[in-house]
């Protein structure tokens, strides 16, 4: 992931948004240790 990230900024990108689900508990720990924040909740409609 750091590697990505580097060469991310080193292509003038500004921001890195990942998705998971929020029941993957150790995904979103995993992120947080990375230095991401969550800062959105979703919504979806089965239909």
């Amino acid at each position: 992931m750091a590697w990505a990230i580097e060469v991310f900024r080193k292509r003038g990108c500004v921001l890195v948004q990942l998705n998971t689900h929020k029941s993957r508990v150790d995904a979103v720990r995993f992120y947080e240790t990375l230095g991401f924040e969550a800062t959105h909740e979703g919504f979806k409609l089965a239909l």
